[in-house]
């Protein structure tokens, strides 16, 4: 019985959604829950959106709600340090960030908070829509997401952010560049995650290479030859 308890609850830890990391702090034990820093950007065409505007309380939600313990400050941060389980865990998501946002995100389209400056009032986006500015005009585009600088698969609403890395969103034509939002490392640098190098894997895009390598030529100065003649004597 003992043992079959022990594996019951292995079992529904091993289920809980809540259970790892980002934590909730822990009243009873003292323990700190995290604090993580997401960055995230998003490319139409070619241009960067702003920066999701600062709220600390679920859109829509009375002003007695509880805050968002996934939320932003306007500086292109998600900063997740989750209040109750239902934001800790594998529970911490962009999908959670742009819900409590008021936005939405989905595996081929995206409802934003603003729209690009070449057209500030289009904030909906989706696989198959036209490119209406920029060098790209009339060519059709879809989603492509990336974190730190790499390809991934799959709905982005489902990522489970990780502290100090730089989520990318892009809606652009087969083949254009997807390159590093401009503002992104500074922004993990304003909030020192890249100050101690503790909180940033080290193969970030924003740390930079610090190896130097110093090739010294060698000179190789071949052997002095001398050529007596000889001489004969009759």
């Amino acid at each position: 019985m003992v043992v079959l308890g022990v594996i019951a609850v292995v079992l529904t830890r091993g289920n809980d959604a809540s259970a790892g990391r980002p934590r909730v702090a822990d009243q009873t034990s003292g323990t700190p829950g995290d604090h993580w820093h997401t960055f995230v950007g998003i490319d139409v065409c070619g241009e960067w959106l702003a920066n999701p505007p600062a709220f600390e309380k679920p859109t829509g939600a009375p002003s007695t709600a509880n805050n968002a313990g996934i939320h932003s400050h306007g500086d292109g941060l998600i900063h997740t340090h989750p209040f109750v389980s239902s934001e800790a865990g594998r529970n911490a998501t962009i999908g959670k960030f742009f819900s409590y946002g008021g936005w939405g995100l989905s595996g081929s389209s995206i409802d934003a908070w603003a729209g690009p400056a070449s057209k500030p009032t289009q904030k909906s986006w989706s696989n198959g829509d036209s490119c209406p500015f920029g060098r790209d005009k009339g060519k059709k585009i879809k989603m492509v997401w990336k974190v730190d600088g790499k390809t991934r698969q799959g709905n982005p609403a489902d990522y489970h952010q990780q502290n100090g890395v730089i989520l990318a969103l892009y809606f652009v034509p087969k083949g254009a560049a997807t390159p590093l939002p401009p503002t992104a490392c500074k922004a993990l640098q304003n909030i020192g995650d890249l100050s101690g190098g503790s909180s940033i894997d080290k193969h970030s895009p924003c740390v930079a290479s610090t190896t130097t390598t110093t090739t010294t030529a060698s000179t190789t100065t071949p052997p002095s030859t001398t050529t007596t003649p000889s001489t004969s004597s009759p």
